[in-house]
């Protein structure tokens, strides 16, 4: 699955495909929002903001 994701949205801006992944893998049966992604990650989220804005 990881390897066609990576083939169809090649072109995809960072934020995009983590929004993408966001959407579609779900973690113990819910998605999560970038408040929660942010806690699992150890991550701020003005830092998590940045990286989704980043262009590959």
């Amino acid at each position: 699955m990881t390897q066609n994701l990576n083939q169809e949205f090649v072109h995809l801006e960072l934020g995009d495909y983590l929004e993408l992944l966001q959407n579609t893998i779900l973690v113990g049966g819910k998605r999560l929002n970038d408040k929660e992604i942010c806690r699992k990650i150890s991550m701020s989220p003005q830092t998590y903001g940045k990286v989704k804005r980043a262009k590959v």
